[in-house]
């Protein structure tokens, strides 16, 4: 699920990589929409990262940040958080995994 967190100005593409479920935080991740990030160079490593945890296929180009996700108790909604120290260490494992298979490959960012 892509969508744009500032219709008026259209700089960031928010989307959801993991949902969270009940207690369980997800994962969400921002990069610039395709217009801003036209000139920045693709992000592999980025691409891949989110693909590793089966996340969607958006264009990445510069930057990619991911930030926690959880429940809001009474409301549909979903709200933002940081990453707990489970997830972080579960990304930092996954990009470098990720990092190495992009370089074995010949690609470097």
């Amino acid at each position: 699920m892509l969508m744009d967190p500032d219709a008026a100005h259209a700089s960031t593409v928010a989307f959801t990589i993991l949902r969270a479920r009940g207690r369980a935080q997800g994962l969400c991740g921002c990069t610039e929409d395709d217009f801003r990030a036209s000139g920045r160079p693709p992000n592999p490593v980025g691409q891949a990262l989110v693909a590793a945890f089966g996340g969607p296929d958006p264009p990445i180009h510069g930057a990619l940040a991911i930030c926690g996700t959880h429940d809001v108790p009474g409301d549909t909604m979903t709200g933002l958080c940081g990453l707990s120290e489970p997830q972080q260490r579960l990304i930092r494992s996954v990009h470098a995994r990720v990092h190495q298979e992009s370089g074995e490959a010949g690609h470097r960012p």
